[in-house]
């Protein structure tokens, strides 16, 4: 135990769990968390709001924490549905940095987010006002946006899922609100079968990754090199690198999308999981972006 906690600050830790998975270990590096599905939004192309209504208290919620770090999980990410709907968040992620997690919060932005210090916030934006209210819902854009000017002292960056609606937006987005944010991550929506199918075809998937690789040149756009030359053209997927517990405590080892239906993988280009399938593969710029965008501690 000592020397594994040792080593998690350098990448000689990720060497050592590759070696470890190649050998037959399926233990994760991440924990996604979804300490609530309830949410005051309706997002078109989110299949998770109110799928489960019930909620864990604060202890169980920590048992949970003490579980996915004893399993060598580094990352624990908090999201929801709404996760600031929790009144003890700050106290969970207080728990979490204790045992030695990097934390991450995943948010819509709508609601005041002063009393939260994870090591990052995430607030999803999807594109420039028009496009991101014909997803999120009228006034969200403006809500969000404000957030973003109000927190710039924070280490905050966007979450962007690119589909038919939004995808025109990516440069005017930078360029709107590099001036607010630590820098920008993409992702690519997938289709959920009870969600509204706005996910690009593959080409355009591809196009718009180029697109991305091109603003990596003026602005802090976080993803790596090596995932968005990877979208699109398939890659090799090591689901069981995450770990994901819903708002319930169940746990599934795996890829999130089977927690609700099965998986299409030549239709998913996810960041979360096309960034971790990379750092898996020692690439060093994918390391970076979990270092970078999601607060990874580094020595």
């Amino acid at each position: 135990m000592v020397f594994r906690d040792s080593m998690k600050k350098n990448n000689w830790y990720y060497l050592y769990r590759l070696m470890r998975w190649k050998l037959g270990d399926r233990s994760p590096i991440v924990a996604s968390l979804k300490v609530t599905q309830n949410c005051n939004l309706s997002c078109s192309h989110c299949p998770w709001k109110n799928k489960i209504h019930s909620e864990l208290s604060t202890e169980k919620w920590k048992k949970i924490i003490e579980q996915v770090k004893n399993r060598g999980c580094t990352l624990v990410t908090f999201e929801g549905g709404e996760p600031t709907l929790r009144s003890d968040l700050q106290e969970l992620i207080d728990y979490a940095s204790e045992l030695g997690l990097s934390t991450l919060v995943v948010t819509n932005g709508t609601r005041n987010i002063a009393g939260i210090k994870p090591d990052r916030i995430w607030v999803s934006i999807e594109g420039l006002e028009k496009a991101n209210d014909e997803i999120r819902g009228q006034g969200t854009f403006k809500k969000a946006f404000e957030t973003l000017k109000k927190n710039q002292k924070k280490t905050i960056v966007t979450l962007t899922t690119i589909s038919q609606t939004n995808y025109q937006d990516l440069e005017q987005m930078c360029e709107t609100l590099s001036p607010y944010v630590h820098g920008f991550t993409f992702s690519f929506l997938y289709p959920y079968a009870d969600t509204k199918d706005q996910a690009l075809p593959a080409s355009e998937r591809v196009k718009a990754a180029e697109r991305i690789l091109a603003l990596k040149e003026r602005y802090n756009v976080l993803n790596s090199v090596s995932f968005l030359k990877a979208v699109g053209k398939g890659w090799k997927c090591y689901p069981w690198a995450l770990t994901c517990a819903t708002a319930d405590g169940r746990f599934q080892d795996d890829c999130m999308v089977r927690h609700l239906e099965p998986c299409n993988c030549k239709t998913c280009d996810m960041a979360c999981y096309g960034e971790l399938a990379q750092a898996m593969r020692m690439k060093m710029d994918a390391l970076g972006f979990f270092y970078d965008a999601a607060g990874v501690a580094q020595s």
